[in-house]
């Protein structure tokens, strides 16, 4: 598992020192030769198609191979792509389903840690660029508006852009606002959507994004801030004359007229 986890982080590595040479192909090839060399997976069984899609990629790869070695002459005039970075574009995924065979043991655990490992390191590696500039510049207020042409792939990225730390903090005081609304209305749905609306604020600016910031904040100003009915009270102004315990008193307030129901006590009609 966590050769696994080692693998998937090595995605969002640099270059090393070496030039063309990615620490994730030092992480993949290096651990899938550890991996063949523990020999493991003799003992493995293999899915079948999971066997007919290695064997089809390895032939793949085999047919790239000779024509590499043994290239046709090219009539075309235009120039060849790099040998080495076409290699390694044919053999590394065989070497990551190998390493991905050879240290599985546990399937569900082991992509469980993978995918969190993906999307920690994802939203990290979205972020760094974006949030180094801010500290190095403005800090406390950001970018402004204009913000920085940069994918935001976060929404608090995006407040820590605009805003510096201040937008930040207002980004997620404005999430824990939604949270407290949703607990005095205690419904589910909208508990659902301050929910998604939270985690999705991990992978895009969702309370800004086009589109789905109107979306989003239709429902929850419909579901949080309009004001509820009182309890027992007709829904339509229609039910009012019919309903035997409710009658209808108008009180004139400084602003303005403002009707509003009282409860009196009376008997039911027999």
């Amino acid at each position: 598992m966590i050769a696994l986890v080692v693998l998937v982080l090595s995605a969002f590595a640099p270059y090393t020192s070496v030039p063309g040479l990615r620490y994730e192909q030092v992480a993949v090839y290096g651990l899938c030769a550890l991996g063949l060399a523990r020999m493991h997976w003799l003992r493995s069984r293999v899915d079948v198609v999971g066997g007919v899609v290695v064997m089809s990629w390895a032939a793949f790869a085999a047919i790239g191979i000779v024509g590499l070695l043994t290239p046709p002459h090219n009539l075309s005039g235009i120039v060849p792509g790099g040998a080495a970075a076409g290699f390694d574009n044919l053999v590394l995924p065989l070497a990551v389903m190998g390493t991905t065979w050879t240290f599985t043991v546990d399937s569900r655990a082991t992509l469980r840690a993978v995918c969190v490992a993906l999307v920690v390191a994802a939203m990290a590696n979205a972020a760094l660029a974006a949030v180094n500039a801010v500290v190095q510049s403005s800090p406390w207020f950001g970018f402004g508006a204009q913000g920085l042409a940069v994918p935001y792939d976060n929404g608090w990225v995006e407040a820590f852009v605009v805003a510096g730390a201040c937008g930040a903090l207002l980004y997620t005081a404005v999430l824990g606002l939604l949270v407290v609304a949703w607990w005095r209305r205690r419904s589910r749905f909208a508990g659902g959507l301050v929910l998604v609306v939270i985690g999705a604020s991990m992978g895009l600016p969702a309370l800004t994004a086009n589109r789905v910031a109107t979306l989003a904040w239709v429902l929850l100003t419909l579901l949080l801030f309009t004001p509820t009915l009182m309890p027992g009270a007709p829904d339509e102004p229609s039910d009012r004359g019919r309903h035997p315990l409710w009658t209808a008193r108008t009180d004139i307030a400084a602003a303005g007229g403002v009707t509003v129901l009282r409860r009196r006590p009376g008997r039911r009609r027999q």
